[in-house]
C-alpha cells in the first residue's frame, strides 16, 4: 500500500512540474518592448530610433573678460607657438606681514634694510625650462579693492610706478628664489627702507598695511616677449618674501640682524588680492588670426577648431538652419503619419574628434597637452552654463554629471551628453514654445581654466571627422 502511495505522489509531482513548465513556456516572447502596445491602435504607436546628425558649424572666439583674481595661483612667463601665437603671463600680487620675533622692538632702533628674498613656489610649468627670461618687479601705487572682480586683461600699467624696483632672470624649471640686495638699485633700496621704517600702526592690521603697501606687479621685460621660454604656475599659499635688516645694538656695540617674512597667500581669511594677467597674441597665426571672433551666420565656419586654457581661443558652435532641417527631416524616415509628430529626445551625445597631430608630435603628447574635459556655456564671460553642464552641482555635491565631457584617450574624441539642451531646442521649434539659444561656447572645463592646455579639433564641413550629434529619440503622433 505504501509503495502504491509513493508512486502516486511521484506521479502528482511530475504532472505539477509539467504544468508549470507549460505555463512558463507559453508565457515567453521574443519581443521585450511590447508591454501595453497591443492596446495602442496601429496608427497611434510611437516610433523609436537612433540617428546621427551633422551640420554643426564651428567658429573661433576669444575673450579677455574671464575673472582672474584670487585664484590661489598665479602665472609668470612667455611662450611662442606656430599655431597659438604668443602667450605672456604676469602677476599683480599683494602681501601681508607675518609676526615679528620681538613684537615690542620689531626691526629695532634705526634699522637699515639690507636685502629682500623672494620665494615663489612653482607648482608646474609648460615650455622650455632651459631658456631664461628676464623680469621686472614694479611697485603698485594705487589701492586694489579686495572684493572687486578683475579679469585677465587687467591694465596693470595704470596702477604701477613707471620705474621697476628690481630686475631678475629665471628659468621655469626652478622655483623663483631670488635674493635682491639694497645696493642693486636705488628704487629697491628706498622701498626696503620704507618697509623697515613703517610705524607699528601699519603692521598692526593687514588692512592698514595694504593701504600703505599696495603690492607688486611682476612681468617679463618687453624686450623678452620674442623669447620662447616657458610659463610657470605659482602657488601663492606656498610663496613668501623675507626682508633682512640690521641695527646697531649700543649695549653690545654689535650689529643685530632682524628679518620678517611677508606672505602672498590670497586665501579665504586673507585681505590681500592677486590678479593673474594673461595676454594672447595670435598675430600672423594663419590657423587662428583670420577667423578669430568671426561668428556670425554669414561668416565661414572653420575646418579645424581650437580650445585653449588660460582664457585663450575657444570654439563657438552654432546649431543653425541646416542642422534644424536635418533633425526635422528625421520624421519623414518613419513613414506616413509622423510628419508632424512630437519629438522626444531620449539622449543627445555630441562627439568632437581631436585633429590628428602633426609629426614629431605624437597622439600621446597631443592628448597630454589637451584639456582633459570640456565645458559648454551660453555665455562664457558670465559662466552661464547649458543645463546639462551643471558644474556648480559637481563643485558643491561631488560626483560626475551625466554630461561627461571627458577626453576618450582610446579613441581621441570628446563626448558631451547635452540631452536637455537639445530637447529644449527641438521643443522651441514648435509654435507657441520659447526658442532655445542655438549657439554655445565649447571651452575647457571650468576647473581647468587656469591650467596649461590646448587642443585642435576636427570640424570639416563634410566627410570624416565632422562634429556629430548622436540622437536617440521617440516620435509621438
Amino acid at each position: 500500500m505504501k509503495i502504491c502511495f509513493d508512486r502516486m505522489k511521484q506521479a502528482m509531482r511530475y504532472l505539477c512540474a509539467m504544468a508549470i513548465l507549460a505555463v512558463v513556456t507559453g508565457g515567453c516572447t521574443t519581443v521585450d518592448d511590447s508591454l501595453g502596445l497591443n492596446f495602442v491602435p496601429d496608427g497611434s504607436r510611437p516610433a523609436f530610433a537612433v540617428d546621427t546628425v551633422y551640420n554643426i558649424d564651428a567658429y573661433l572666439t576669444q575673450t579677455d573678460k574671464i575673472p582672474s583674481n584670487n585664484l590661489g595661483v598665479t602665472f609668470l612667463g612667455n611662450t611662442l607657438s606656430d599655431i597659438y601665437g604668443r602667450t605672456t603671463a604676469s602677476a599683480l600680487i599683494q602681501y601681508v606681514p607675518g609676526s615679528f620675533t620681538d613684537d615690542e622692538n620689531r626691526f629695532g632702533p634705526n634699522p637699515t634694510a639690507d636685502s629682500i628674498l623672494f620665494n615663489l613656489y612653482v607648482n608646474s610649468y609648460t615650455g622650455d625650462s632651459t631658456v631664461a627670461l628676464n623680469y621686472h618687479i614694479y611697485e603698485v601705487n594705487k589701492p586694489i579693492v579686495m572684493d572687486s572682480t578683475y579679469y585677465v586683461d587687467f591694465p596693470a600699467e595704470e596702477v604701477i610706478e613707471p620705474t621697476p624696483l628690481f630686475s631678475f632672470s629665471h628659468k621655469a624649471g626652478e622655483h623663483f628664489i631670488i635674493t635682491l640686495k639694497a645696493s642693486d638699485s636705488e628704487p629697491g633700496k628706498e622701498f626696503m627702507q620704507r618697509l623697515a621704517d613703517a610705524p607699528a600702526s601699519v603692521y598692526d592690521a593687514d588692512t592698514a598695511f595694504l593701504n600703505k603697501f599696495n603690492g607688486f606687479y611682476i612681468a617679463p621685460v618687453a624686450s623678452d616677449l620674442s623669447v620662447n621660454a616657458a610659463l610657470s604656475d605659482i602657488s601663492l599659499e606656498d610663496s613668501y618674501m623675507t626682508l633682512y635688516t640690521h641695527f646697531h645694538d649700543t649695549e653690545t656695540d654689535k650689529d643685530s640682524v632682524v628679518s620678517l617674512s611677508y606672505y602672498f597667500d590670497d586665501g579665504t581669511y586673507s585681505y590681500n588680492t592677486s590678479i593673474s594677467c594673461v595676454e594672447h597674441d595670435y598675430t600672423g597665426r594663419a590657423q587662428i588670426e583670420p577667423f578669430l571672433n568671426d561668428t556670425l551666420p554669414s561668416d565661414s565656419p572653420v575646418s579645424t577648431a581650437y580650445v585653449q586654457t588660460l582664457a585663450g581661443v575657444t570654439t563657438y558652435l552654432r546649431f543653425g538652419d541646416q542642422f534644424r532641417s536635418d533633425v526635422e527631416a528625421l520624421r519623414a524616415k518613419h513613414g506616413e503619419g509622423f510628419e508632424n509628430a512630437s519629438m522626444v529626445i531620449n539622449q543627445a551625445r555630441l562627439v568632437v574628434e581631436m585633429e590628428e597631430p602633426q609629426p614629431p608630435l605624437t597622439w600621446t603628447e597631443a592628448m597630454n597637452k589637451a584639456p582633459n574635459r570640456f565645458g559648454m556655456f551660453f555665455n562664457y564671460t558670465e559662466l552661464e552654463n547649458i543645463p546639462d553642464y551643471y558644474y556648480q552641482y559637481e563643485q558643491q555635491e561631488g560626483g560626475t554629471l551625466v554630461y561627461d565631457g571627458y577626453l576618450n584617450r582610446s579613441n581621441y574624441y570628446y563626448q558631451m551628453d547635452i540631452t536637455t539642451y537639445i530637447q529644449r531646442m527641438v521643443s522651441g521649434w514648435e509654435p507657441g514654445h520659447t526658442a532655445q539659444q542655438q549657439t554655445v561656447y565649447l571651452t575647457p572645463d571650468v576647473s581647468l581654466t587656469y591650467t596649461f592646455g590646448q587642443v585642435a579639433l576636427r570640424s570639416p564641413a563634410e566627410g570624416d571627422g565632422q562634429m556629430k550629434l548622436i540622437l536617440t529619440y521617440t516620435l509621438m503622433k
